[in-house]
């Protein structure tokens, strides 16, 4: 699963988005003997400072609308370059792994979010915008549905 996050996705009673801010969400499933894992990758770039940001979490919510949390995704993020942040989370033997305050598996949760992609939406958020800096919608169709095809 793959999403853009953009400043003028957010949806905000004050601020709006962080202007110029940009990045993506990419979350990988990896099937190998024994097991699945679940990577999950951020990348920022131009968000304002400062850094690093409060949240990020993936949302239920419909497109144009904000919603509670489904996934807060825990992290440190690290400075790939000047304007460039990146966090990464791996998830081994994900079908096991709880996610604290869910009651689910990280894997189900992905699924979940395969199934109907239309009803989540990532979203980042820093101190100068604790609504929001970017967001995106998740959609079907880019890539291709998660878990049909081969991972690798």
């Amino acid at each position: 699963l793959r999403v853009d996050l953009k400043d003028n996705n957010v949806i905000s009673s004050s601020l709006g988005g962080d202007l110029g801010g940009n990045g993506d969400l990419n979350i990988y499933v990896y099937k190998f003997q024994g097991g699945l894992d679940v990577h999950i990758s951020y990348n920022t770039h131009e968000l304002s400072l400062p850094m690093p940001p409060l949240n990020q979490s993936i949302n239920l919510g419909q497109r144009g609308t904000n919603g509670d949390v489904f996934w807060n995704i825990e992290g440190t993020w690290t400075q790939r370059n000047e304007d460039q942040l990146e966090l990464k989370r791996i998830y081994k033997r994900a079908p096991s792994v709880i996610i604290p305050g869910t009651g689910m598996s990280v894997y189900k949760m992905v699924k979940m979010i395969d199934r109907n992609p239309g009803k989540y939406y990532a979203t980042i958020a820093t101190d100068m915008y604790p609504e929001g800096a970017i967001r995106g919608q998740f959609s079907r169709g880019w890539p291709k549905p998660l878990f049909t095809r081969p991972v690798c």
